[in-house]
């Protein structure tokens, strides 16, 4: 939903603010007013869950920080590719300021240390043990489908979801200029 949301802001300000005259620009603002009712702004919602070692770990402790909340399972093929590739350049991103935080919403501890261990994960780790479908977490941040991340800024704002690696970088670089 969240990549279908960024293409409907790329229509909707090619359309411009035109009065909706014909039957597919009409059908297409509401497409659009319908997604943007579901995408999740201002500010990302606290919560607090569990990392491997059985610790508390919650949001607010990342204030000042920017953070990328990543939502996955280990059940989630493309989750999983999605480890792989952060992997490679996780430690690039932590040395530009940015903290990952990946929510596993896998209701099987074991499954998720499992492939926690297999995708050498080395950022903070959290497991919502409600699973996908009861993680009140997720339902706080209208995640839909998994993988889902978010980009929060250290005042805890939600900037985007689903950032590109260019969104990602070109936002540090703001940050670190300011």
């Amino acid at each position: 939903y969240q990549s279908n949301y960024k293409g409907f802001c790329l229509a909707i300000n090619a359309l411009g603010d035109t009065v909706a005259n014909d039957k597919i620009q009409k059908q297409v603002l509401e497409l659009y007013r319908a997604l943007k009712a579901e995408q999740l702004e201002g500010k990302a919602p606290d919560f607090t869950l569990t990392d491997l070692e059985g610790n508390k770990v919650s949001l607010k402790d990342y204030r000042g920080k920017c953070v990328l909340v990543d939502f996955w399972a280990s059940w989630c093929a493309p989750c999983r590719e999605k480890n792989k590739e952060l992997y490679k350049i996780y430690p690039k991103l932590k040395k530009k300021g940015l903290e990952v935080i990946s929510i596993s919403l896998d209701d099987n501890r074991l499954q998720w240390i499992k492939a926690v261990n297999e995708d050498r994960i080395s950022w903070t780790q959290l497991n919502d043990p409600k699973g996908f479908k009861n993680s009140d977490v997720r339902k706080a941040y209208r995640v839909n489908q998994v993988p889902t991340v978010y980009l929060i800024s250290p005042e805890g704002d939600i900037i985007t979801a689903n950032p590109s690696l260019t969104e990602l970088y070109r936002y540090l670089k703001k940050r670190s200029h300011l």
